[in-house]
């Protein structure tokens, strides 16, 4: 089991960014900026805190209140696992699941990546520094969509596990993703199958943020939700 007061320690990193953040700074109000960062961090403050704790401790066996914690600035949000067990793979997938919804639902547009490896993570002292966060940040740059992908050193490390990771059928699954370079398989972070027609409606709305470009994203992820249908 990890804990905090070991600074550098095994970990699961999930990095995210809000995407076409540059063109928004340039093209909405000041004010409509900070609402919407404001959303991000009551996002963060729902993650770490004890309303998500509350939601998942029945179902995730072992999850303590701080299993996760999470930081953002400007434009992008890490989150960091306490340590290397089954219970925080679980609560940081939930974790990513979670932004993945509630920046859709207040149309923020977020792709991210989840890595795992050695981690330095000191709050006290603002150090964050290690592979998996260099890692996810990369990953997250190729992802041409909006979703969370899971990268190998990820994958491994759930492999190492006797039980899967929580509710893993119902929010993660595998994908043929468009990645800058070409497609590739690899895991993502799904919406649910009781969510998914409300989520395909609710891209909808993301499209009269967005012109040329920045629409190759949505068309992705409307393909990739549609895939999903029956699944």
């Amino acid at each position: 089991m990890g804990n905090w007061k070991n600074i550098t320690d095994g970990r699961f990193v999930l990095f995210a960014d809000i995407l076409g953040f540059k063109d928004l700074v340039g093209s909405d109000t000041h004010e409509n900026i900070v609402k919407k960062l404001e959303k991000i961090s009551d996002t963060i403050d729902f993650i770490s805190g004890e309303a998500s704790h509350n939601i998942l401790k029945d179902q995730i066996l072992g999850l303590e209140e701080n299993q996760t914690k999470a930081i953002s600035f400007s434009d992008s949000i890490v989150v960091f696992s306490k340590g290397n067990t089954l219970v925080d793979a679980s609560k940081i997938i939930c974790d990513a699941h979670a932004i993945m919804y509630y920046a859709l639902e207040t149309s923020i547009p977020i792709k991210g990546a989840l890595s795992f490896g050695k981690m330095t993570v000191d709050f006290e002292k603002s150090l964050f520094f290690g592979k998996p966060l260099i890692d996810a940040y990369l990953l997250q740059e190729d992802l041409n969509l909006l979703s969370v992908i899971i990268d190998n050193k990820f994958e491994k490390q759930m492999g190492n596990y006797n039980e899967k990771v929580f509710n893993r059928d119902n929010i993660i699954c595998n994908y043929d993703v468009p990645m800058k370079f070409g497609k590739i398989k690899h895991e993502l972070i799904r919406p649910s199958p009781n969510t998914l027609e409300d989520r395909l409606l609710g891209l909808e709305s993301l499209y009269l943020n967005t012109s040329g470009k920045p629409r190759i994203y949505l068309d992705n992820t409307l393909k990739f939700w549609e895939s999903l249908r029956g699944k």
